[in-house]
């Protein structure tokens, strides 16, 4: 089901992905990178929309 529509998960993430323990953020990324197998283009907004924000998103989109 995710695979076709990550939009639940990528809602998810938008909130982890300030958290302060860097486990999370790690999960954050990883989640990222398996959605990016079957929706680039999602993924694509989503780091161009978390590029900048933060040192800790930087560090997950890169």
């Amino acid at each position: 089901m995710f695979k076709t529509d990550p939009a639940p998960v990528l809602a998810v993430l938008e909130h982890l992905k300030a958290d302060p323990s860097l486990y999370v953020r790690k999960s954050v990324a990883n989640n990222l990178n398996d959605i990016s197998k079957d929706n680039p283009d999602a993924v694509l907004a989503v780091a161009r929309r978390w590029k900048g924000k933060s040192p800790d998103t930087d560090w997950i989109i890169w």
